[in-house]
């Protein structure tokens, strides 16, 4: 009976060091590599390949520390089979904890949709470059949307993750600059705020100034005019611009023309494509911005500019 309770504790005592051990066993494979790590040693994940450097929550299936998001079960860089959290895990999770903690949820929002996002899973490499370019805009009042938007777009068309990060730069640095001319005032709505800071964005890309962007900024908040509207204006200057051939700033306050004209938002790519065929045509910039002046600035439709242009 004594050697009985003996052998049962000591199988008790293995039973315990087997299920505390590390889970290192269930990736190993003859010769020290773990399944899809291409004959690394086993611990190595996924992200190292090729050189390159592992990245905080990097990879498909880190998730938000939960091991659910993709195929994260099965991943090195995700949670083991045993369930346990691996470092890529527990580095997001800290991320946003940090964010958490200094008060900024916004922050922590956009960590968590990039840890458990399919986009955010296929950009393993660069979710650090990322977030040090997202975090600082975020953190001043840039909308979270206008980023997961943005990079929505880029991963949709295929565009490399370096390509992403130097775009998601540019746009940060305008983002940036818009929160803080709207620091403190309740326009754009939060509905609407990140669809208007990508058509800023967008905007000044294609070459409109930012006074004209201050302009109608300062005119929609005033007037408590939609985002939207807003936003198509200043995607519509831009247009016209473009079409014309000259600076966004050439022609004083086009942008805010268009929108306080009774022009229907719907109206707007037809501006643009009048502005083609009056360049088409010849028509100097300053002999379109004053046919615009002249039909819209009164309360004129489109049709009255077009008559004005081609008599």
């Amino acid at each position: 009976m004594q050697r009985s309770r003996s052998l049962a504790r000591a199988c008790l005592a293995f039973a315990l060091l087997l299920a505390l051990a590390p889970g290192r066993a269930a990736f190993a494979q003859p010769g020290g590599a773990g399944p899809g790590s291409g004959g690394k040693p086993a611990g190595v994940g996924a992200d190292t390949a090729a050189g390159e450097a592992p990245d905080d929550g990097a990879s498909a299936g880190s998730g938000s520390g939960n091991g659910s998001a993709g195929s994260a079960g099965n991943s090195a860089e995700g949670t083991g089979r045993t369930g346990a959290p691996s470092r890529a895990a527990g580095r997001s999770d800290a991320s946003e904890r940090r964010a958490i903690e200094a008060g900024d949820e916004s922050v922590a929002e956009f960590d968590r949709w990039l840890a458990s996002s399919k986009e955010g899973a296929s950009l393993s490499g660069a979710k650090s470059r990322i977030r040090a370019i997202a975090y600082p805009a975020i953190s001043v009042g840039v909308p979270v949307g206008a980023f997961t938007s943005r990079i929505r777009e880029a991963v949709a068309k295929g565009a490399s993750p370096e390509v992403l990060a130097r775009a998601l730069e540019a746009d940060a640095a305008s983002w940036t600059w818009l929160a803080r001319l709207a620091a403190g005032g309740a326009w754009p709505p939060a509905r609407s705020a990140s669809e208007f800071y990508l058509a800023v964005s967008s905007a000044l890309r294609n070459g409109l100034g930012k006074d004209s962007v201050r302009e109608v900024f300062e005119w929609a908040s005033a007037s408590r005019a939609s985002a939207e509207k807003a936003g198509a204006a200043l995607t519509a200057a831009a247009a016209v611009t473009a079409a014309l051939g000259y600076p966004g700033g050439a022609v004083k306050s086009l942008a805010l023309r268009i929108a306080e004209s009774r022009l229907p938002v719907g109206r707007y790519g037809d501006l643009a494509s009048l502005a083609r065929r009056a360049a088409a045509a010849g028509i100097s910039p300053s002999r379109f911005a004053q046919g615009l002046e002249s039909a819209l600035g009164r309360g004129g439709a489109l049709s009255d500019l077009e008559r004005d242009l081609f008599p």
